[in-house]
């Protein structure tokens, strides 16, 4: 026991030798203070241990589940998300009994084994949180063996097996057989097979190698503990665990194979996060001439970097004491860059440092600043004095400006992909269509300046008034606007860029589905930013938010899985383009990079059930009513947007089992009951639920 315990505290040591060179590898730049986190795992487990080797290969006595137990310590931690390193040691015993003829031999053999090993998980392959992982390992481990017979009984005879299944202390040949008496096995083995001798191998050695190879599934029960149950088969280098070899004399006589053993297993592992303590910072900067760096002059304009308010001048021109470059009438445009360098002060300029003319100015200041104000005081003025003073006066609603897509509700796969490549696009439905919104804009001449940049994204479109969700074309001259801001772009080369600048960000949604049947907005309620496009192709797509970080799109596609959107996954678009989440600069696995459609289940079918609505009351229930409600049990009441509270029975996982409920409560007094369907706690009709479940 004392060399068990020896070897036992040795893997322990070599774990955490282990464990501190892997700590000490992700030192991967010290010229930053950072904080290392090293994750050890420790399982203990118990199992069954077979042997295959010359005793007992001439039939199957080795069943894995039958053998005797040994137990086991691994203490690892992952190198990364699919591999992990485990420093193990392993003790038990391998039995092995010959029942029949001609041998009958026996032995027992204690196993002291340490070693570590490598294993894959598969994690890239499977879906992120799943609870259940393969595994496949591969290890190397050093192992010391003791084995010993069992040839005599408790009275030291000699067992001596005779041809009627006996066992008698004299051989069957013997010229006294007759005086022989039947003795019993005690399985006591006490006579050391190397000392024994019995072949003439001398004193081989007890200690050797193995190769592990195992195999298995791991269940994460929490976060922190594991159940991992497998099975590995130890390929030894070894060919005397039972003493019998190709070596040996007459019918002992084995064969030149190594003996080999399986350790079927079951085990319990903690994951331990340990941080470890900052590292210190390398001095990186001995030898740093640090009056050369105060003086160094990048520009070249004769004032010191650290000095210089305007880095970057080009090389030749006059600066000031801060480093910037002379401006001489002071209009804010450098002389270098002046194209009329002596500008009366005060004067406005354009970029070129030319002054702007009364009439330029004025016709900027009108489009440009703000063009509605005068025209909004005027018609606010005149709808107050045309209201009756004896009505109370109400608040105005606020209207706002937006674009309108010019195209129809179904759009082409091309013309889908570029709606979503823009943030800030809506739909509405209007007198039974869809149409599409860009922008939210407060002044008038803000939405003629987006229904230009549209243009460059390729998509044409009218200037409307969203009032309250009504739909409604601008009384404003939108035609004059749109005239005056395009002759004064071909004046500003600036403003010219700004409004024909394509759209080239990225821009991450997330995709709930694409089916050939349109649902109700039931399905989608306390879905935010939803937009549904309808595509020629006859799917109808329902997409949710917008998002310049993938990380809050992944936050956002999470809480759409726990509502039961099974379906959904991230898309991402530039330039009026789907590309995938890869050329969008995520790193990412698995179908969300990807460009095609929705693969997967589009909804959580647990999530949609059937129920049998009783009735519906926007004030208190009758008495009458709710004490039958009272009686039948199991209602389940539904508040609505619209202050109707719905009071709907049971729940049911199919439409017949619904179906079957309702003519109960039929017969129970409630005549006008009905199916509807439920999905996430929202009332739907019963045919969309089973169109749901067929999608």
């Amino acid at each position: 026991m004392k060399a068990s315990f020896k070897y036992l505290l040795s893997a322990l040591l070599l774990a955490a030798f282990v464990m501190q060179g892997l700590a000490q590898s992700e030192e991967v730049d010290n010229t930053v203070e950072t904080e290392t986190l090293v994750k050890p795992r420790l399982e203990v487990g118990i199992g069954r241990l077979a042997f295959y080797g010359d005793v007992g290969s001439s039939f199957s006595q080795s069943n894995p589940l039958l053998g005797p137990v040994g137990a086991h310590f691994r203490l690892g931690t992952p190198l990364n998300e699919y591999l992990d390193f485990d420093a193990f040691a392993l003790y038990g015993r391998l039995v092995m009994n010959e029942t029949a003829g001609p041998r009958h031999l026996n032995f027992s053999s204690r196993i002291t084994m340490m070693g570590a090993s490598l294993s894959y998980n598969f994690s890239h392959l499977l879906k992120p949180g799943s609870p259940v992982a393969p595994y496949v390992s591969l290890g190397i481990a050093g192992f010391e063996f003791l084995s010993k017979t069992d040839l005599h009984d408790s009275d030291g005879n000699r067992y001596h097996y005779w041809s009627d299944g006996t066992i008698r202390n004299l051989p069957e040949s013997a010229p006294n057989a007759n005086e022989a008496f039947e003795i019993q096995r005690n399985y006591i083995y006490d006579t050391d097979i190397r000392k024994l001798d019995a072949d003439g191998l001398g004193p081989y050695p007890e200690r050797s190698w193995a190769i592990p190879v195992g195999a298995g599934v791991t269940l994460n029960l929490t976060d922190q503990v594991r159940l991992r149950v497998g099975t590995e088969m130890h390929f030894t280098f070894t060919n005397y665990i039972d003493g019998i070899t190709e070596q040996s004399i007459g019918v002992r006589q084995g064969n030149s194979s190594n003996d080999r053993f399986m350790y079927t297993t079951a085990a319990l592992s903690y994951d331990f996060a340990v941080k470890g303590k900052k590292k210190k910072i390398r001095e990186h900067y001995k030898g740093v001439d640090f009056l050369a760096l105060e003086l160094e002059d990048e520009d070249g304009d004769g004032v010191p970097d650290f000095k210089d308010e305007c880095p970057g001048t080009p090389e030749g021109v006059k600066v000031d004491s801060r480093g910037c470059p002379i401006d001489s009438d002071g209009d804010g445009v450098p002389d270098y860059r002046d194209l009329e360098p002596d500008t009366p002060r005060g004067a406005f300029v354009d970029e070129h440092g030319v002054a702007i003319s009364d009439d330029t100015f004025a016709m900027r200041y009108y489009f440009w600043i703000d063009s509605l104000q005068e025209y909004n005081k005027l018609r606010s003025r005149v709808e107050t004095e045309s209201r009756p003073a004896t009505k109370k006066t109400e608040r105005p609603r606020k209207a706002l400006y937006r674009v309108k897509a010019d195209s129809d509700s179904e759009l082409s796969n091309e013309m889908i992909e570029r709606f979503l490549s823009i943030p800030d696009v809506v739909t509405r439905e209007v007198d039974g269509e869809t149409v599409y919104l860009f922008g939210s804009y407060e002044e008038l001449y803000k939405a003629v300046e987006r229904k230009i940049s549209l243009e460059a994204d390729g998509i044409s479109g009218l200037v409307v008034v969203d009032e309250d969700g009504n739909i409604l074309t601008p009384d404003e001259d939108v035609a004059s606007i749109e005239a005056d801001l395009r002759r004064i772009s071909r004046v500003d080369e600036a403003f010219e860029e700004e409004l024909s600048a394509p759209t080239l960000d990225v821009v991450y949604r997330v995709q709930i589905g694409a089916f050939a049947n349109p649902l109700s907005k039931d399905v989608f309620t306390g879905v935010p930013e939803l937009l549904v496009l309808k595509g020629q192709d006859g799917l109808t797509r329902y997409v949710s938010g917008s998002f310049t970080n993938i990380q809050k799109a992944a936050d956002h596609k999470v809480d759409l899985l726990l509502q039961g959107f099974e379906g959904a996954f991230i898309t991402a678009y530039r330039g009026g383009k789907r590309i995938s989440l890869n050329e969008a600069g995520a790193v990412v696995s698995g179908q969300d990079d990807s460009t095609r459609e929705v693969a997967s289940p589009a909804f959580d079918s647990k999530r949609i059930l059937f129920k049998v609505q009783l009735g519906a009351y926007r004030d208190e229930v009758p008495t009458a009513v709710l004490d039958q409600f009272i009686e039948l049990g199991d209602i389940n009441p539904i508040r609505g947007a619209d202050g109707t509270t719905r009071y709907l029975y049971g729940n049911f996982s199919s439409y017949d089992a619904a179906q079957a409920a309702r003519n109960k409560v039929v017969a129970a007094g409630f005549p006008d009951a009905f199916v509807v369907g439920e999905f996430s706690g929202q009332v739907i009709s019963a045919q969309e639920a089973m169109r749901m479940l067929e999608d």
